[in-house]
């Protein structure tokens, strides 16, 4: 069998994902930076720059929202997603390592999998929610029935989500890896 560290896509796959790892930690420690030194060095940040900090497009403009309370509401979701990106990063990273390493069908990567898949599937989610409610109070409709249907039909929508998608195929998969270690531990006892 040939080996996986000869393998021109695992090579360059474990690479690439090993140098996004680094960069995002980087990055990341660079906007943390900023923003510390933007808290100390200016007494109206708050309704500045934390207000304006939707790095991923979440949030539409609704000034119904008291705006001291919404920042930091922002701010946690951000820094959560920012988290969860760079956790997924670190799993995958372990996971391309032990496959490089020539060990794939290991307990450790279908763990790797599983956690990587339900991340995926929370913050995909959670996404997507947030941008159905911050939706539904930016479109005019013209009555209360017609805000409710559109409502739910984007509720519904989530379901068809192809983040969602995806990360049941990463968590299935972690699950097939999983099981196929179980079932080789099995056949080594009873030979």
């Amino acid at each position: 069998m040939k080996s996986f560290k000869n393998n021109f896509f695992v090579k360059t796959t474990y690479a690439y994902v090993n140098l996004v790892y680094i960069i995002f930690l980087f990055i990341i420690t660079v906007l943390l930076i900023t923003t510390i030194y933007g808290l100390l060095s200016h007494s109206n940040v708050i309704n500045s720059s934390l207000l304006n900090s939707n790095l991923f497009g979440l949030w539409a403009k609704d000034k119904s929202i008291t705006e001291n309370t919404f920042w930091l509401f922002i701010l946690i979701v951000n820094a959560s997603i920012v988290a969860g990106i760079y956790y997924c990063l670190k799993r995958l990273n372990a996971f391309l390592k032990n496959v490089y390493e020539d060990k794939p069908f290991i307990k450790e990567n279908g763990k790797h999998l599983k956690i990587i898949g339900i991340l995926i599937m929370f913050f995909s989610t959670l996404i997507y929610l947030i941008k159905i409610f911050t939706l539904q109070n930016n479109v005019p409709v013209t009555s209360l029935l017609l805000k409710y249907l559109f409502l739910f039909a984007n509720i519904i929508s989530s379901l068809f989500n192809p983040y969602l998608i995806i990360g049941l195929v990463i968590f299935v998969i972690g699950e097939v890896i999983i099981s196929a270690v179980e079932i080789k531990e099995e056949q080594d006892l009873t030979v």
